[in-house]
């Protein structure tokens, strides 16, 4: 899922009303760069008084609107999809939110609530022959727990406990991301980044599939089992008598001869250590 980020965008700017009537004036390309995390208007946040500033709200107000906001909730006729709609000043922070959140630089798989990336650069991601897997998550985003939105403002946006807490109530609704809120799909991405990150692979970067690492067009023994090789060999010079050297040829010789399916250069590791360990049982015997 690689797509080229677009970093330009038109935008038209309102002026101030004028005898009711709005006036409204054309502006030249606005270039927006993406900013990595710590340059945010949301990390690191200390006290609820800097994140009401933040968001231009009063302090009380940012409390009211996360304990006392009343919801429209309906159905949409087409899908009957249940929408939760945050009542106009909350969907306004929500907004606000979604705003300095989408500004941080994002990976290149994510697609959805990025500028400059839709459901059409993410089909555009796919062109080719490569094999897709199609996954649809049921209800994402009442699957989101309030506790995770917390847990990304406090370790992730590196915010104050009581911060982070403030902005989970903001943005969440009975212990849930809401369907409505204009901040729940990026919400609901960087509440689950770190397993997104895990399974996500691009077209260069080395895979490890079922053991085996794929590396471009060539497979390769995964370090790990690498480790593991080396690993048994040491615990075999370590070994005090015949006894034990006996106990540990097996599975060394079985990891090799595995391995040699990958890396062929194995299976004459594999053979040299089955001789000696033939050796030695004929010794043992004698």
């Amino acid at each position: 899922m690689i797509m080229h980020r677009q970093r330009n965008w038109w935008s038209i700017k309102f002026s101030k009303y004028w005898s009711g009537l709005q006036i409204v004036n054309k502006v030249a390309i606005k270039k927006e760069e993406f900013i990595p995390c710590e340059k945010s208007h949301l990390y690191g946040i200390k006290s609820t008084h800097l994140l009401a500033k933040k968001l231009g709200v009063l302090v009380k107000d940012l409390e009211r609107f996360a304990n006392k906001s009343v919801y429209r909730v309906f159905n949409l006729k087409d899908s009957g999809r249940r929408v939760e709609e945050p009542p106009p000043a909350l969907q306004a922070i929500h907004r606000k939110i979604h705003r300095y959140l989408a500004r941080i630089e994002a990976p290149t798989y994510l697609h959805s609530a990025i500028k400059g990336r839709s459901y059409i650069s993410n089909a555009t991601a796919h062109i080719g022959i490569a094999p897709m897997i199609k996954i649809d998550v049921k209800k994402f985003f009442p699957s989101v727990p309030q506790h995770k939105v917390m847990h990304f403002f406090r370790d992730h946006m590196q915010c104050a406990s009581d911060v982070a807490g403030l902005l989970a109530n903001l943005t969440c609704r009975n212990g849930r991301l809401p369907t409505g809120g204009a901040a729940s799909p990026i919400l609901s991405y960087y509440s689950f980044k770190s397993m997104f990150d895990e399974k996500f692979f691009d077209a260069t970067r080395p895979k490890i599939v079922t053991g085996v690492m794929v590396k471009g067009n060539r497979l390769e023994l995964p370090h790990s089992r690498w480790r593991a090789i080396r690993f048994a060999e040491k615990e075999l010079v370590k070994a005090a008598t015949d006894d034990q050297r006996l106990a540990l040829y097996p599975a060394l010789i079985s990891r090799l001869h595995e391995a040699a399916q990958i890396d062929p250069a194995c299976r004459s590791m594999a053979l040299y250590h089955n001789q000696k360990w033939k050796e030695l049982r004929q010794a043992s015997v004698a």
